[in-house]
């Protein structure tokens, strides 16, 4: 009976050394799992810290980026008081207001002086100052010399003289 009793107790202490083992592994794993949530706790610090620097980078560089558009729109501002633009223009506008002039005058004399002038060379001047007429007859002069005139480009021609409601020519269309 003391051998039953000692061979129960030798099961009782297998079963006591077994769960003593699974505790242990128990332990072991918890262990593990708290070093890799601290090792991920440190891993989110480190990119947090990353996070922080890029922040005071891009808040340094929208602050640079203020200080040269407020510079550049300062140097434009102050350009566009020191250009006189009006001048610029009134260049341009000088020829055109002279020769509107020039129009208006031929319109506007007696009836014996405007049968000198015909209404053709009238839309001539008017041709020759407000399209594109030189650049016209450049163009062509360069088209014919190629002699590349196609069915489709006469049509369209046809098309854009059929749907013209006077006999001025295309200048007049394009101004």
């Amino acid at each position: 009976e003391a051998c039953r009793h000692a061979l129960t107790l030798a099961k009782k202490c297998e079963i006591i050394t077994e769960h003593a083992r699974h505790l242990q592994n128990v332990e072991q794993e918890t262990n593990a799992s708290a070093d890799n949530v601290g090792q991920l706790l440190q891993e989110a610090q480190s990119r947090m810290a990353n996070l922080d620097v890029s922040c005071l980078h891009l808040a340094d560089l929208a602050e640079k980026v203020d200080r040269d558009a407020t510079g550049l729109s300062e140097e434009v501002s102050s350009i566009v008081h020191t250009i006189d633009i009006g001048e610029i223009f009134q260049g341009e506008l000088a020829p055109v207001l002279e020769q509107l002039g020039t129009l208006s005058r031929c319109v506007g004399q007696d009836d014996s002086n405007f049968d000198n002038v015909s209404l053709d060379i009238l839309f001539n001047e008017l041709e020759l100052c407000y399209t594109m007429a030189s650049e016209r007859k450049l163009h062509q002069s360069f088209l014919s010399s190629q002699h590349l005139t196609t069915s489709g480009d006469l049509a369209e021609e046809d098309e854009w003289a059929a749907k013209r409601q006077h006999d001025l020519g295309d200048n007049v269309d394009l101004f």
